[in-house]
């Protein structure tokens, strides 16, 4: 599993793994947000100042290159 937190180090990355023979490739995205904890009245915040990351796994089933 790898860990990301922009857009072209992901591009970059799936590109690597797809040329070295990986696949079944997933990326998920991480979005976190605050969440305001109140007795009955548990949401998010109001303001949206959230945080994203990459979350990719793959499967490898070629040979390693030499």
């Amino acid at each position: 599993m790898i860990f990301l937190p922009t857009f072209n180090q992901l591009e970059i990355t799936v590109g690597e793994l797809r040329r070295h023979g990986f696949v079944e490739i997933r990326v998920q995205e991480l979005i976190g947000r605050e969440i305001q904890v109140k007795e009955s009245a548990t949401r998010p915040a109001t303001r949206m100042i959230g945080h994203t990351g990459f979350l990719i796994d793959a499967r490898f089933v070629g040979i390693v290159p030499m």
